[in-house]
C-alpha cells in the first residue's frame, strides 16, 4: 500500500519510464533560461539520486548529473530495488529519514503494518514539503490535508484504489509530537500562553522566593491569573493569516524564495497598562513571539515618534532620541 501511494503521487510512470521525466526537464530548462529557479518534475529515481549522491543546489550542472545518473541506475537495477532505496532515504519530517523511521514516528508501528490507504497517503503526502507539512500549526495541517486528498485521488486515477475505497478513507490518527504546541478550534496556541506565564512566574520567583515558581504552581493549589485575553488571541491569529499568510505567493517565481522563508511573531500590548493581551508564536516549534532576539528595525521609529508627539507638550524633549535601539533615525 505504501509503495502504491508514493508511486501514484510522485511518479505514476515509475515502472515504465527510463528514470527521467522529459517534460519536467524541459520545464526546468525553460525556467533556468528565464532566470527562475532550475527545478522541474523529478521522477522517483531522480529524487533518489539527488538524496543519495548529490545536493539540493538548483543548477543546470547538478540537474544534468542527476539525469545521467538516473538513467544509468534505471538500466542497472530493477525498479523494486530503486523504489526501496528511495523510500529508505527520503525525508518525511520530524527528523525521520526513511519510511521505517517515519512509520514509527507518526504511527508508532513498523512500515509493514501501514496497510490502510489513509496512513499510506498521509506519509506519501509529507514527501512534497516535509519540513512544512510535518508542523502542527493549523496552516500546515490544512496544507497537509489537501495534499493527502490529492494522494488518494492520484491512487484512484492510477487504479490502485477504487473511488469507493477512497471515499471511505478517513483522516488517520497520528502520534503527537513530543513538545509540540496545541491549538484550539480558532488556531490559538494554548501551550504558548502557558509557557509565557510559566517563564514570567519563574523570573518573579528568582526576584522574590515567596512567589511560587512554575513547578510549584503547576502542582496545584494556586490560581494564576494572566492578562491574556482569548478573544485577542483569536484576533491575533486571524490578523496574521489575513494580513500576511494570505498574501504570500509561493507560486510567483520572483517571490517564492522570499515567501517560503517568512517567520512570524506577534505580541499585542495594552499601551495604557502595559498588559500583554495576545501573542502569536509562529508556525514552528520555535517561539518567535517571546524567544526570538531580533532587533525591530527602523520601522519601529514611526511608532516611537507617534508616541512622542502624542504625549503632553510638557513631557516632550526635542533633544531626546525617540528611536529604539536597532532603529534608524
Amino acid at each position: 500500500m505504501m509503495q502504491n501511494a508514493i508511486v501514484s503521487i510522485e511518479n505514476p510512470t515509475f515502472y515504465s519510464d527510463e528514470g527521467i521525466a522529459p517534460k519536467g526537464i524541459l520545464r526546468a530548462l525553460i525556467s533556468d533560461v528565464q532566470g527562475g529557479e532550475f527545478e522541474g518534475g523529478s521522477t522517483i529515481t531522480q529524487q533518489f539520486v539527488k538524496n543519495a549522491y548529490l545536493t539540493d543546489q538548483q543548477t543546470f550542472t547538478r540537474k544534468l548529473v542527476e539525469i545521467f545518473k538516473a538513467v544509468k541506475i534505471t538500466r542497472t537495477f530493477p525498479k523494486p530495488e530503486i523504489l526501496d532505496d528511495y523510500l529508505n532515504t527520503v525525508y518525511f519530517g520530524r527528523g525521520s529519514y526513511g519510511i521505517e523511521a517515519a512509520a514509527q514516528s507518526y504511527f508508532g508501528v513498523p512500515v509493514d503494518q501501514i496497510t490502510d490507504p489513509a496512513r499510506a497517503a498521509y506519509l506519501a503526502a509529507l514527501v512534497n514539503e516535509p519540513t512544512v507539512l510535518s508542523q502542527t500549526d493549523p496552516t500546515s495541517q490544512g496544507l497537509l490535508k489537501a495534499r493527502w486528498a490529492l494522494v488518494l485521488k492520484a491512487m484512484v486515477k492510477a487504479g490502485r484504489l477504487t473511488p469507493a475505497q477512497a471515499a471511505a478513507t478517513h483522516w488517520p490518527t497520528v502520534q503527537p509530537l513530543s513538545g509540540a504546541v496545541s491549538y484550539d478550534a480558532n488556531g490559538v496556541d494554548d501551550s504558548a500562553m502557558a509557557q509565557v506565564a510559566d517563564t514570567y512566574l519563574d523570573k518573579l520567583h528568582q526576584q522574590n522566593p515567596d512567589v511560587p515558581d512554575s513547578a510549584t504552581a503547576n502542582a496545584g493549589g494556586d490560581v494564576i491569573r494572566t492578562t491574556f485575553n482569548r478573544a485577542d488571541m483569536t484576533a491575533a491569529v486571524r490578523a496574521v493569516k489575513a494580513g500576511l499568510y494570505a498574501k504570500l505567493n509561493g507560486k510567483d517565481k520572483s517571490q517564492a524564495t522570499v515567501d517560503q522563508g517568512v517567520q512570524v511573531g506577534l505580541a499585542s500590548v495594552d499601551t495604557r497598562t502595559g498588559e500583554l493581551l495576545a501573542i502569536y508564536p509562529g508556525g514552528s516549534e520555535y517561539d518567535n513571539a517571546t524567544l526570538a532576539q531580533i532587533e525591530p528595525g527602523s520601522q519601529m521609529g514611526a511608532f516611537a515618534l507617534a508616541a512622542t508627539f502624542g504625549a503632553p507638550s510638557d513631557q516632550q524633549n526635542p533633544s531626546d532620541s525617540v528611536a529604539p535601539r536597532g532603529c534608524g533615525r
